[in-house]
């Protein structure tokens, strides 16, 4: 929100690498009133937006959003910061009438799957045995992480309770992994 008419800006808004610009998503919202808008990467975690008038003319309006942009974050889970810096709101006669400015904040939300143990080895078996082995998965992410399918490529292992499992943030499931030994030497 603003108090006194502007006619510019510009801002540095530092974002985390996870979390890339879309080249070209940046915008002007409706407050615009006949300005430019350039948006572009002064380095990879850094977006420098300035938008200007050649006639001078302010942006309307006190309140509510100046620009619109859109980033890409990656499937981790976690918050982000967008961290302004060396930002200018300038008036017709080019003075800074900025006051302040506040980080904001972006939370990806995603199922993040751990599984555990990552390997086993059941050693020497019998023929015609079955060795089991305990396998838990887990979800270390903020959203719901559901598995449908619990398969294995090889023949000689199954997973006892097939059924599927949703799991929220934090919690874990576990399944009997199955080994038969049916052939020497596997």
């Amino acid at each position: 929100d603003n108090d006194s008419s502007f006619v510019g800006l510009q801002v540095d808004l530092s974002h985390p690498l996870a979390a890339g610009y879309v080249d070209g998503s940046a915008t002007l919202t409706d407050r615009a009133n006949g300005h430019t808008l350039q948006a572009s990467e002064v380095s990879p975690d850094t977006l420098r937006l300035v938008a200007f008038s050649t006639g001078q003319e302010p942006f309307s309006g006190n309140e509510g959003a100046v620009v619109e942009l859109q980033f890409v974050v990656g499937t981790d889970p976690g918050t982000g910061v967008l961290d302004p810096t060396n930002a200018v709101l300038a008036d017709a006669a080019q003075n800074n009438i900025l006051t302040g400015t506040e980080a904001g904040t972006f939370t990806t939300v995603a199922p993040d799957l751990s599984v555990s143990p990552s390997s086993f080895d059941f050693g020497s078996q019998p023929l015609t045995s079955e060795t089991t082995a305990t396998l838990t998965v887990s979800n270390e992410g903020n959203d719901t992480l559901r598995v449908q399918d619990w398969t294995t490529t090889n023949p000689l292992f199954s997973v006892q309770d097939t059924s599927e499992a949703l799991l929220l943030g934090g919690e874990s499931t576990s399944r009997t992994l199955v080994f038969s030994a049916d052939e020497e030497g596997t």
